[in-house]
């Protein structure tokens, strides 16, 4: 896919992307020059699936991701908590909220 920058400067919340549909948006929307912010629950290997949290976040800053953070979600608490810190820490408001798998 070409990679436009339409996305530059925009904030996109992913949650689901530790891997599939989530993980593929988050890493074309990176390269597209968007700031990420990533959430997902597998914060351990799974022995049949790849990609963990930790491992799609340091995929989206490679991919060119300005921003990226990523946090184990399990609740609403942990999401509200989550997107308050990523408004502090990137003086910027969402911009879109992508929620591929829930």
């Amino acid at each position: 896919m070409i990679n436009t920058g339409k996305l530059s400067g925009l904030t996109i919340f992913i949650t689901g992307a530790s891997r599939g549909i989530g993980k593929a948006i988050a890493l074309k929307a990176a390269k597209d020059g968007a700031n990420i912010v990533i959430a997902a629950k597998t914060a351990e290997p799974h022995p049949k699936l790849p990609g963990t949290i930790y491992s799609a976040a340091k995929e989206v800053e490679d991919a060119g991701g300005r921003s990226s953070w990523g946090s184990k979600c399990f609740s609403l608490d942990t999401l509200d908590a989550l997107l308050s810190f990523q408004v502090i820490t990137l003086k910027s408001y969402l911009s879109v909220i992508l929620t591929p798998y829930t």
